[in-house]
This record gives structure tokens, C-alpha cells and sequence, in this order.
């Protein structure tokens, strides 16, 4: 769900030729990669015969070992996918093509953000930090009501 609005904000402008085709690469292998997700949890949970996993932790081990790698490989590409990992990075669009106002791409916000880099913000487009010997900053303090 919360992809949809990055196929919205894609697709804004809609006289470029760009967006559209940002927005539908994005709409299409986010439809992939969803698909590819919850072809292999139905498969693990087929396998397991339950939806708990102190349950799934327990069977699976003794369940076909083929049925297990299959759904564990779908998963794990459909997350590769995702956050654009290896050997799904050829494949992930670059939707920030389509970002008629040209920032750097670096700074573009996307979905995956929070899982494709081990800090929520990029060192380039993250606010100037303090240094180690500098003071902390302290907010103003409110007027008192009296």
C-alpha cells in the first residue's frame, strides 16, 4: 500500500514521456515483486501446514527440502527486488529518471529508502552534523505564561 504513492508521485508529470515510463517500470516490478513474496510465503506455509512460526520452525526442517529452497529462493528475491540488492540491482528502475526537476539522484526519496541503507538519510542530503567538539544544540526556551 504504501507504494502506491511512489507510482503516483512517478507518474506526475504527465505530459513527460519519462514519468510514464518511470511509473510504469515502478508499477510493474513492484507487481513482480509482490507477486514473487507471496508466491513463496504461500509456498512455506503450504509446506508447514500453519501460520505460526514456532510451528513453521519446528516442521519445516522434516518438509521436502526442494519445496523449502523454492519458497525460501522466491522470498528472498522477491526482498532483493525491494531493496535492490544483488542480482536484482540490474533490474530496479531508476525512478528518479523521470523526476523532472533533476536533484541528485542520491537525494531522491523512495519506499526502500529505510532498507536499502543503514541510515534513513543520505550522508549527502542529510543535515550539516555537529562536529565532536562542538556544543550541543539547545532549543530556544518558550516564553512563560505568567
Amino acid at each position: 500500500m504504501s507504494s502506491i504513492t511512489g507510482y503516483v508521485l512517478a507518474a506526475y508529470h504527465r505530459r513527460s514521456k519519462e514519468s510514464g515510463e518511470a511509473a510504469l517500470k515502478y508499477y510493474l516490478l513492484g507487481a513482480l515483486t509482490n507477486a514473487l513474496m507471496l508466491i513463496g510465503v504461500v509456498l512455506l506455509f503450504g509446506l508447514g501446514a500453519t501460520t505460526t512460526y514456532p510451528e513453521l520452525s519446528r516442521i519445516l526442517p522434516a518438509a521436502d527440502p526442494l519445496g523449502v529452497l523454492a519458497g525460501t529462493g522466491l522470498l528472498l528475491l522477491g526482498v532483493a527486488f525491494k531493496v535492490g540488492a544483488v542480482p536484482a540491482h540490474p533490474w530496479v528502475p531508476d525512478v528518479a529518471e523521470g523526476d523532472l526537476r533533476r536533484r541528485p539522484r542520491s537525494c531522491s526519496p523512495r519506499p526502500r529508502s529505510a532498507a536499502s541503507s543503514p541510515s534513513p538519510a543520505s550522508p549527502r542530503c542529510s543535515a550539516r552534523r555537529p562536529s565532536a567538539g562542538s556544543a550541543p544544540y539547545r532549543l530556544p526556551a518558550l516564553p512563560s505564561s505568567d
